[in-house]
């Protein structure tokens, strides 16, 4: 089942402790402030929430974020949320809203938001997928297109191969014989030396491919061709598990708090919580691994990390 950028990004900060949602009651007559009545007579103080970042999560400011305002950001008396800079238009009635604490939703100049640390996770995680080659009577070197598929260069990559069917609702089984990999610059190739695939039949290669090398994006399930792909609008969506995701990002999360030294833990405190989380998300990630036709675990997967938490923090994942 796949999931949305704003399911993610409530989850990640949730697990961050850094969450709430709320509602607008009033709309608002200026663009540099909003009206809930979910602050109002709160146990949040006047000061808490400065700083922090408000995500405009519903209307026609959909996707539109401002930071607090320092020196008492919300007004309890009146739920008044004051705005550091002025939003795209005003906050009407009835809007979702989220607060989102020690990361904004999405990157404001240097500092990384969720959306990255989302969008990071997922060039990490893998995902399983059937790509599908039409047969060629005696043909041998069937081409892996490095254009279409530029995330998928190497055997390891592949779970299993299976067919011939003749039509698209035929049950395929596994293919037994042999086959190897044949990469020669950029060309690549599976290569059949009996050629046992027959023109008018198609045959699949169940692979292991990164979360981000395919996204629905404008409601569409598109192949990337970036590694630098991601979620961008709030209802992309990705078929990675949510709890994937959540664990690899929170690993990101708490290295960028060590980095900037944010307030609460010690460096060092932070860095403990991102190697925790690490060896959590290596855990979980290499248990994901196996044929999902045959249960049997594929004991080299392309995506694991071996390493430990080296995986997720080296640099690149497609090359």
């Amino acid at each position: 089942m796949s999931a949305t950028l704003l399911t993610l990004e409530h989850v990640l900060a949730e697990r961050l402790g850094t969450f709430f949602p709320f509602t607008t009651t009033a709309a608002a007559t200026d663009s540099d402030y909003l009206v809930s009545s979910a602050f109002v007579n709160s146990n949040i103080a006047g000061t808490d929430l400065e700083g922090g970042w408000i995500q405009i999560e519903s209307g026609a400011l959909l996707g539109q974020q401002a930071q607090i305002r320092g020196g008492y950001g919300v007004v309890k008396t009146t739920g008044v949320v004051n705005l550091a800079e002025d939003l795209g238009g005003n906050v009407a009635d009835e809007v979702d809203c989220g607060f989102y604490g020690r990361f904004p939703a999405f990157r404001t100049g240097t500092r990384r938001g969720h959306r990255e640390l989302i969008s990071e996770s997922l060039a990490r995680i893998p995902v399983v997928d059937r790509i599908a080659f039409a047969g060629t009577t005696g043909l041998k070197h069937y081409p892996v297109s490095a254009a279409t598929y530029p995330w998928f260069h190497r055997p390891e990559d592949i779970i299993g191969i299976y067919g011939p069917v003749a039509a698209a609702d035929d049950v395929p089984s596994a293919y037994t014989g042999p086959w190897h990999w044949e990469d020669d610059g950029e060309f690549r190739y599976l290569v059949f030396p009996n050629g046992p695939w027959k023109t008018g039949e198609s045959f699949s290669v169940t692979v292991y491919r990164p979360a981000n090398s395919r996204l629905k994006k404008s409601g569409v399930w598109t192949d990337q061709t970036s590694e630098a792909a991601g979620l961008v609008d709030l209802d992309d969506e990705t078929l990675a598990q949510v709890g994937d995701v959540v664990t690899v990002a929170q690993a990101y999360a708490y290295r960028d708090l060590a980095d900037h030294k944010a307030p609460g833990q010690t460096v060092a405190e932070w860095m403990a919580k991102a190697e925790m989380w690490e060896a959590k998300a290596v855990r979980r990630l290499n248990k994901r691994h196996r044929d999902p036709l045959s249960g049997i675990p594929n004991l080299t997967p392309s995506r694991s990390f071996p390493g430990g938490s080296q995986g997720l923090t080296k640099s690149g994942c497609w090359y």
